[in-house]
This record gives C-alpha cells, structure tokens and sequence, in this order.
C-alpha cells in the first residue's frame, strides 16, 4: 500500500500584547539574532512504500514574514546502510521530490539515511532504523458501550498486541474506515474508500497526541515506557458513526521511530500554544543535521473489522 503522507513546515512571528490602557501597558524588546537560512527537510519513509517522496524548503527566521520558499533544484538521495537506493526527481505538479523504490529496498532494521544538497546552502542529512512491524493480536469495536465525559455515548475501541522487549519502542493509531463503492473494475475487483475517523481520545494515562494536519486534536500515539516488552490492550473512544451494510474498520497500529515521535509531540503542542501570549514556547524536534525538519521512519500492522 502507498502512503502518502504531507508534512507542514510551522513559520511563526513573535508578538507582543497590551493588557489594555486603562491598566498598563508593557513593551518587551527582543534582539533576534541573525539568521543564516539551511535547508528544510520533510519525508515519511514507510516500510510498504512504492516510493519516497520529499518536500524541501528554505528556513525562514522567527519574525520573516515571507512565504515559504520551496526549492526545486537540489540533489536528494537516499541510502540503504550506506548503499544510494534512489535518487530523486522533482516534480513540478507535486511540487516534491519522488523517488521509485524497489520491494527489496525496505526492510526492517535497515538504516536509512537522506541527504540533500544545493550550492546555496550547506549540505544536510539525516539517518534512521526502520522500526519492525508489531502485530495486533486482537481488535474489537464496542459501539456507543462508553460514557463520554458529558454523558454523551461514544464508540469504544480495543486492541491488544505483543510489544518486543528489550527496545524502545513508539506507536501511532489509525482508525478508517473502508467503504465499498459501486464501482467494480475489470478483473471483477470492488473499490474501497478510506476514511479517517477523526478526533479520536483516551483515558489511557500514556497515551499522547501528536501532529496531524487532518484532525485539529491530532492522532494518538504511546511509547512502550510502561509496558515494555508485555502484551498490552489498548481502549480508545470516539464519536458514534453510522456505517453502512459492507463497510469495514480497519484499525492500523503504525511503529515508528522514536524521532518521528517527538517531532510529532513536538509539533502538536506547538500548535496548541502558537499565539498564546501566555505559554511557554514550544521548540519544534529536529533530526536532520546542518538543517531543519524531520526524516521519520514507520511500519504499519492493519486489522479488520467487518460491521
């Protein structure tokens, strides 16, 4: 299966509040200091792609009131333990680097690394293990089984895997859900929709949330910190839906690498605090050396449920 994943690059401005003239009024100088503009890096690389694909930019200081400016003639590769197994192309329709990939290229536990360079800007990189694929051994969906914290009904959902011991290991959730289509081809195949469910929760204490540009909650993820290498059942909850006769649930439990992780986290809380004047900044997590951005690495197990 291809997943395309599209990753935002965040530009945020420094603004400073009055609390009203009739009270007081402070006025705070900062001195930024000068900024010398790397690449930008941001690629998904999962363990069942057809191929890797690549957004890069420019980086832009703290107050630039500029556009992101894309760059569309750099050199991108990307290496297999340090072995170059694609080489990229721009596409101008996309406006991303593409790169076919071959089924031998991906395998778990394998060390991938991207690098990129242009004659403007020093050349970056950044490196990562393929995580392994994590079984789920049981899925259940219970609808409308569980109270919500206004009483309101909500669909529950259970799954219970394996987690490998003796290494860290970090999971994000999916649930879709699949709906058939009329559309039948010529080899007699039925077409299947995917359809995220959104705004998933979680009463589980070690479940976070990280970035998602579909779901202004984002998706949820977990480390293994407590549960290291145990069998573990995880319960989330969501709004009822209302499925149709033939649609299925497909509930995907994703490994990822553990700097995808805490980009994720990361940015999600980057999000929920920009133009609070009042919180405490949020640094965006980095993994891409002489540059910005994320390279992150995941494999996915999928699990159906037939309605």
């Amino acid at each position: 299966m291809k997943n395309i994943s599209f990753f935002v690059f965040i530009i945020f401005s420094i603004s400073l509040a009055s609390c009203g003239a009739d009270f007081f009024e402070t006025t705070v100088e900062i001195d930024l200091p000068d900024h010398e503009s790397t690449l930008a890096v941001s690629s998904i690389l999962s363990l069942d792609s057809e191929s890797s694909e690549v957004f890069i930019s420019k980086s832009l200081s703290l107050n630039a009131t500029d556009p992101l400016q894309e760059i569309n003639d750099a050199q991108v590769q990307l290496f297999k333990n340090g072995n170059v197994i694609g080489d990229f192309v721009y596409d101008d329709d996309e406006n991303i680097y593409v790169s076919g990939l071959e089924p031998t290229d991906l395998e778990s536990g394998a060390t991938y690394r991207i690098e990129t360079s242009h004659p403007d800007y020093p050349t970056i990189s950044a490196e990562a293990v393929m995580p392994k694929v994590v079984d789920i051994k049981e899925a259940e969906y219970l609808p409308e089984s569980t109270a919500g914290q206004f009483g309101d009904q909500l669909d529950e959902y259970r799954i219970k895997f394996d987690d490998p011991g003796d290494e860290e290991n970090y999971y994000l959730i999916y649930v879709n859900v699949l709906t058939e289509d009329f559309f039948v081809d010529f080899n007699g195949d039925t077409t299947f929709y995917r359809q995220n469910i959104y705004d998933i929760e979680s009463r589980d204490p070690s479940v976070v949330f990280g970035f998602d540009n579909l779901s202004y909650q984002g998706v949820p993820m977990i480390s293994d910190a407590a549960f290291n290498g145990k069998t573990y059942q995880l319960i989330f909850q969501a709004w009822p839906n209302f499925f149709d006769d033939g649609d299925e649930i497909e509930i995907e439990l994703v490994s990822i690498t553990r700097e995808r992780y805490l980009y994720l986290l990361s940015l999600q809380r980057f999000m929920e605090t920009d133009g609070n004047p009042f919180a405490e900044p949020v640094t965006v997590v980095s993994n891409v050396e002489n540059g910005q951005g994320n390279f992150g690495l995941q494999a996915a197990d999928r699990f159906l449920i037939k309605i």
